[in-house]
């Protein structure tokens, strides 16, 4: 939070340090967060955000062993794709805005990760978890075009992990909700996007399963399209339209 009666830092110097530690977030998963949150500072920084800025780099000092590790000997497969989302509530101070953030393994490695402050300010902890599920749905699709380039099929179905309840409700049952019906449509179309593009290639059609595992409370969102489907749905638009 900025706080005008606080001294003011070097601003050349805070800018060269976040754009340091801006590119070691491309190797250090585990630093999106902080370094995102004092990202947010990057004009007219304090003497407090220059602070928070050096304890990081003591992190990084101290955890210079750390880093992205991608085991040998897997097959030439993306086996099993998997996300995980999450996102504070009404985290930033100031804006009243949440955070969201994910993260993408591939074969249990990590390929792709992200967190970024939400554009719009979300009215309950579920809103804010569907806004991030939305926003993780779009890298699914993104990423499941980039396998298919790289000539590297997923064997099983995108699996995007999300721990709210509510929030898994309502994708279940996505329909005016007196709380959830001022959600932009644009969410919703981004979760329908990954319900249509992301499909399993040795599959039936059209499942969506949400499993409830109980040890660790996490919720799996398995989302498949299979082919038998499409083809019946092509055969139906056929016979409509001839």
């Amino acid at each position: 939070m900025q706080d005008d009666s606080e001294k003011d830092a070097d601003e050349t110097k805070f800018k060269q340090i976040i754009s340091s530690l801006r590119f070691l977030c491309n190797s250090r998963p585990n630093l999106a967060f902080c370094v995102g949150v004092i990202s947010r500072f990057m004009s007219k920084p304090k003497e407090s955000h220059m602070q928070a800025a050096k304890r990081v780099l003591r992190y990084i000092k101290g955890t210079v062993d750390y880093g992205v590790l991608f085991p040998i000997g897997r097959k030439k497969t993306a086996e099993e794709i998997t996300g995980y989302t999450n996102s504070d509530y009404g985290g930033d101070p100031m804006e009243r805005k949440s955070t969201s953030g994910y993260i993408f393994m591939v074969n249990d490695a990590p390929i792709s990760w992200c967190s970024k402050k939400q554009q719009v300010v979300a009215l309950s902890s579920c809103e804010a978890e569907y806004i991030a599920g939305s926003f993780a749905a779009c890298q699914a699709v993104w990423i499941k075009e980039l396998m298919e380039e790289l000539k590297l099929p997923s064997v099983k179905p995108i699996q995007l992990k999300i721990d709210n309840v509510s929030t898994i409700n309502l994708v279940k049952n996505p329909i005016s909700h007196g709380r959830s019906k001022h959600i932009e449509i644009k969410f919703h179309e981004n979760l329908l996007l990954l319900v249509q593009q992301i499909f399993h290639e040795n599959g039936l059609n059209f499942l969506l399963l949400f499993e409830k595992n109980k040890n660790r409370r996490v919720y799996l969102l398995n989302i498949a399209i299979y082919l038998k489907f499409q083809i019946l749905i092509i055969k139906i638009l056929v016979i409509i339209f001839t």
